[in-house]
């Protein structure tokens, strides 16, 4: 999965996503492995995850 590539590669304490809000699958999966919304734009929303 490409958040476990991330997680080795991103030197930061969370990893910063951006998932559109009409994309709901995509939404769904990166809320099901921990990540939460920071922010929202017109289109995305702005997520974290914690390495």
């Amino acid at each position: 999965m490409v958040l476990d590539v991330a997680r080795e590669i991103v030197p930061e304490d969370e990893i910063y996503l951006r998932v559109l809000k009409s994309n709901i699958p995509s939404f769904k999966a990166i809320s099901n492995n921990g990540a939460y919304i920071v922010d929202e734009d017109e289109t995305p929303y702005l997520m974290r995850v914690k390495k």
